[in-house]
């Protein structure tokens, strides 16, 4: 029979090797840790380095694009500045061309007017007589405000219509039974487009008082002067004006005569 210690020096502790494995076991885990924790503040910097260099790319890339895209935008401006540098040059010349034939055309109404004019002093110097010169000038009158009309000149009809300071100037204030009425046209006004060229200077009513009236004063007896003034300057104008007239009909049939 075999010796009984040979027999347990034969067999195996399993516990206890168990208990060595896993102690080696937890020593290489341990190694790894450390080893670990050497190398991670390394790997992240060249993470963190890695990060870095992608972004400047993308920013890079980004920034040639804008620079594409913003070359492209100054060459568009450049081309619609030279478009536009062209448009303005040829609308200019239309302007004119328009400008042109619009004077153009009222020139040649114009010369209507004066081949009336000239007839009707041919025909009153072959006749004779003033009514002959009277006629031909009515109708060249007529043949001119033809001519007005056609360019959208017209009357301002002002007399016995109330007074309007957009339309009408006052000539002067006289007595009437109302309050700023036109009672005489002294020289014409005419509107163009709906837009007044020359207003109507004109004579106004004021309605008279049955009271007597203070004397005015300061600057109201300053315009009251100035009105009467005007008044009897525009009377004075007036019959120099028919006086002038008569002379020169006397003139022109004198010279029929001879």
């Amino acid at each position: 029979m075999d010796n009984p210690q040979t027999q347990n020096t034969a067999v195996p502790n399993k516990p206890e090797e168990k208990r060595n494995e896993k102690e080696n076991e937890n020593e290489k885990e341990k190694e790894k840790e450390n080893e670990n924790k050497v190398k991670s503040p390394a790997e992240g910097e060249k993470k963190e380095a890695k990060g870095e260099a992608e972004k400047i790319g993308a920013l890079m890339a980004a920034l040639e694009e804008e620079k594409r895209r913003s070359e492209d935008y100054l060459n568009r401006l450049k081309y619609m500045q030279a478009d536009f540098e062209n448009f303005r040059k040829r609308m200019d010349r239309q302007i004119e061309e328009i400008r042109r034939q619009s004077s153009e055309r009222i020139v040649l109404g114009l010369l209507d007017v004066v081949d009336e004019l000239e007839m009707a002093i041919k025909n009153a110097k072959s006749s004779g007589s003033v009514e002959t010169l009277i006629d031909g000038v009515e109708m060249t009158l007529k043949k001119l405000k033809k001519v007005l009309a056609g360019e959208g000149v017209s009357q301002i009809e002002c007399v016995g219509k109330p007074f309007d300071p957009s339309v009408h100037e006052v000539a002067c204030v006289v007595d009437g039974d109302s309050d700023g009425v036109v009672l005489e046209e002294v020289r014409k006004g005419y509107v163009m487009g709906g837009r007044v060229i020359r207003p109507s200077v004109v004579k106004i009513s004021k309605k008279s008082s049955s009271t007597p009236q203070k004397e005015p004063e300061g600057e109201n007896k300053k315009l009251t002067e100035l009105e009467r003034k005007t008044e009897t300057e525009y009377e004075t104008e007036k019959e120099k004006i028919t006086k002038s007239e008569k002379v020169n009909l006397i003139e022109k049939e004198g010279d029929s005569n001879e």
